[in-house]
């Protein structure tokens, strides 16, 4: 902060920060910097700023992806834009030569590693759609390849919550765009908002959140805990 009062005329100096929240409660550094220079923000891209980066980095490379594609990526690799260009890199290659540059959703689950019979989201799915047997069924199959408890639960969590959102918006009377973009929604996840009268009540969403809590707590602290009785039963709460 001394030296921003008195910086040297022939050095550029830049600082960066990456902890929004304390640049923004701890302002002392940042006011100083906007005296002597300027201080610009690089907010988090998310949602459809994020696809519409991917997609314009992926014309540039001549690549055509569907919606569903560039969903998929944002979904599985998430906002680090280093990894999302390292991703769009591996699918150019991967359809170097291709004459079609159209880019589908089982293209970019090939190229993040994940075949379509492995798909990374099928428990997610299966939750959305209240599809109980599914979700039981891909319990087992992750439980008997070894996944681990910690990160099956983390599988369950960010879909469950997505959906006790969505019910709480929509018996808020909000409309289906407002929901969209209150709830952090993909484009393509609008089909999850004429769904929600078919999920639980607020009540049933409250008892699986406490109860992942618990069971988060005790995957962690080494409690010796059946995976697939326990992982079971939030989905049979869930969806009974």
């Amino acid at each position: 902060m001394a030296y921003a009062q008195n910086p040297l005329a022939t050095t550029t100096l830049v600082l960066t920060h990456n902890d929004a929240k304390k640049i923004k409660t701890d302002k002392a550094l940042a006011d100083a910097c906007g005296e002597a220079g300027r201080v610009v923000n690089f907010d988090e891209l998310k949602n459809d700023d994020l696809s519409a980066w991917v997609r314009t980095q992926m014309s540039a490379k001549g690549l055509k992806p569907t919606f569903e594609a560039v969903d998929l990526l944002c979904e599985g690799v998430g906002s680090d834009l280093a990894a999302l260009e390292n991703e769009i890199e591996k699918l150019f290659l991967f359809t170097a030569q291709r004459e079609d540059k159209t880019l589908s959703k089982e293209d970019v689950l090939t190229c993040i590693g994940f075949s379509k019979e492995e798909n990374p989201f099928e428990l997610s799915n299966a939750l959305t759609a209240c599809n109980k047997k599914n979700a039981l069924a891909q319990i087992d199959k992750l439980v008997d390849s070894g996944e681990d408890p910690v990160a099956i639960l983390s599988k369950m969590t960010y879909p469950i919550l997505k959906m006790a959102r969505i019910k709480r918006l929509s018996e808020a009377g909000l409309s289906n765009s407002e929901i969209l973009r209150a709830a952090g929604l993909f484009p393509w996840e609008s089909r999850l908002i004429s769904s929600a009268r078919n999920f639980p009540s607020q009540k049933t969403f409250l008892a699986v959140l406490n109860r992942l809590i618990d069971l988060d707590s005790g995957f962690k602290s080494g409690a010796n805990l059946d995976p697939k009785t326990t992982l079971k039963g939030i989905v049979l709460t869930l969806l009974r």
